[in-house]
């Protein structure tokens, strides 16, 4: 009997807190449709963090008919569903795919900046959308969503990869080795990518030790070329050095700022807001 009633007791200590819960979700359902562009935002934060308690009010707030709430509330709603695939994209340690995050490289005498500027599905796939700039305009984009095996190149330049192309392995081991035959725009990609260590490699932005992704026999409907990634864990890659028909080109990382990751709900329901950019550079080696 005392089992059965400290059962219903605590029941009915939980059910103003997740009442509550569902209340926020509906005063904030309200606030994606303000006037105010930051109140609109703060409420997509909010919501996000609500995770599946905000749910149900997001799915009828999919139905609104005021045009600002209904994409709002969609787009959280594909939000929710992928929360799993924000996490390993959050949290995949050599390739971190938070949304804000920033690397800056030196290539040939110019600085190019990547960044992840946002979440979108892509096909069947959840992705990262990581743009590379020059002069603060963007001249490159791909698409990558991150799987338990490993983080996967979706599209490149908005052209969907049939399938996938695997550009690093979870957890990345000496010796691990994949095939890769995918197509894009038409044109075949193959070759085998493998996995190495490097220790204390010299950027600029200071010496890291690495695992390093070599594909040394790619074919890109005809043209070879080489590729080698450098990969420092919590902070992503720090050296890239591509070789095509015999003309070499490299990356060295300058700067990077990582965003904060996601921050987990107690109840492992859902995962916070996307982090603000921090101006935290991880300490090289």
């Amino acid at each position: 009997m005392k089992t059965v009633l400290f059962a219903l007791l605590a029941g009915v200590l939980l059910l103003p807190a997740t009442c509550r819960s569902e209340d926020d979700a509906d005063a904030l359902v309200k606030q994606l449709g303000a006037t105010d562009f930051e109140q609109r935002e703060a409420a997509v934060k909010k919501l996000q963090a609500l995770g599946l308690q905000a749910q149900k009010a997001l799915q009828a707030a999919a139905q609104s008919d005021d045009a600002e709430i209904k994409k709002r509330a969609s787009d959280l709603l594909v939000y929710i569903d992928n929360l799993e695939t924000i996490d390993l994209l959050d949290n995949n340690g050599y390739y971190p795919l938070r949304v804000g995050s920033t690397w800056q490289y030196s290539a040939g005498g110019m600085i190019l900046t990547n960044k992840v500027d946002g979440y979108e599905k892509v096909g069947e796939f959840y992705c990262a959308k990581l743009t590379t700039y020059n002069n603060g305009q963007p001249v490159a984009f791909e698409h990558l969503t991150v799987k338990k095996d490993g983080v996967y190149r979706c599209a490149s330049a908005g052209q969907p990869v049939t399938p996938p192309v695997k550009v690093v392995s979870l957890p990345p081991k000496t010796g691990d080795e994949w095939k890769i035959n995918s197509v894009i725009s038409g044109q075949t990609l193959t070759g085998t990518s493998k996995v190495a260590e490097e220790k204390g490699v010299k950027v600029q932005a200071g010496s890291y030790d690495t695992v390093t992704i070599s594909s040394g026999d790619l074919q890109v409907s005809g043209i070879s070329m080489t590729q080698k990634m450098y990969l420092a864990k919590d902070v992503g890659m720090v050296k890239q050095e591509v070789n095509i028909n015999g003309q070499a080109v490299g990356l060295e990382l300058v700067k990077v700022s990582l965003t904060e990751p996601h921050a987990k709900a107690p109840a492992a329901t859902s995962v916070g807001t996307v982090g603000q950019p921090a101006e935290r550079v991880p300490e090289a080696a």
